[in-house]
């Protein structure tokens, strides 16, 4: 990969070792002249692909993981060669294993100024798709022998495309449809919805993901006020069974000394509907009478 960047730009790969070479690509990339800029412009797309679609807890999840940190961590000791660095994925709760070495990174998944800046909403396809949805409608009507408004062409829509909000009235729809089928997409959906609500309601919460312990990786650590939640998730399980990883592992235990209720929350997500099907949940309260 370097090699071809190298050629692209005409230049030629110095030093021995990955690393070396990286570092100074990067820096003669912004010595190129003529009309190039001598900022770089990082765009990462999908960055957490190579760990969604590795089985959880597998040495290729943790090797992809440590190569991601890695990566990151380079990225941020280049950080003045670059005018911005722009990351997308749908696994917020990696930031933890991956963005610990990149903190100069910042945070926009539920910020206004970026609710809009992908998909579409519902005006802009609306207003640029009007004769589709008009034939769409048409065609449904002569198919249904009965008159079908483009309202519920677009109400189908939201249905298959994944709606999302984050600010305001901004509804982008994203084009294509998430297939969400393992239990670490589902992680990070319930993340980003709980981080969203916080930001949405102005609450002072403090939010983890894969929340590192002596025992393993807590889920979803959510901190409000003086109450933890401490959620673990499963898929074609139970929420007895979630609830019971959480007090076997002792996820809960670091927090019985700064925190006056603990709440133990097990869910389980159903493959078919795509929602949480069974629940459990324990509430601890007894360490602040001792």
């Amino acid at each position: 990969m370097l090699t071809k960047v190298a050629s692209r730009y005409k230049l030629r790969l110095r030093g021995l070792e990955f690393e070396s070479k990286f570092d100074n690509l990067v820096e003669d990339m912004t010595q190129l002249g003529n009309s190039y800029a001598s900022k770089i412009v990082v765009l990462i797309d999908e960055y957490d692909a190579p760990i969604i679609h590795s089985p959880i807890g597998s040495d290729l999840e943790k090797a992809n993981l440590n190569v991601l940190r890695q990566f990151f961590t380079n990225l941020k000791r280049l950080n003045n060669y670059f005018l911005f660095t722009f990351v997308t994925g749908v696994s917020e709760f990696s930031l933890s294993e991956i963005f610990s070495g990149a903190n100069h990174l910042s945070d926009i998944t539920v910020h206004a100024f970026a609710s809009t800046m992908f998909g579409l909403t519902q005006h802009e396809i609306m207003r640029t798709y009007s004769s589709q949805l008009k034939n769409i409608a048409l065609k449904w009507s002569r198919d249904r022998d009965r008159t079908v408004m483009t309202e519920m062409v677009m109400e189908q829509m939201e249905k298959h495309y994944n709606g999302y909000r984050f600010s305001g009235e901004a509804f982008p729809t994203l084009p294509y449809y998430i297939d969400m089928k393992q239990e670490k997409q589902y992680h990070s959906n319930l993340h980003m919805l709980l981080q969203g609500f916080g930001f949405l309601e102005g609450r002072n919460m403090h939010m983890r993901s894969e929340s590192t312990s002596s025992q393993g990786r807590s889920d979803i650590v959510l901190e409000l006020g003086r109450v933890v939640y401490l959620t673990e998730m499963k898929y074609r399980s139970s929420g007895e069974k979630a609830l019971e990883q959480i007090k076997e592992k002792q996820y809960h235990k670091p927090y019985l000394l700064r925190q006056e209720t603990v709440i133990l929350l097990g869910i389980n997500f159903n493959e078919e509907t795509r929602m949480i099907d069974d629940r459990d949940y324990e509430i601890l309260e007894e360490h602040v009478k001792k």
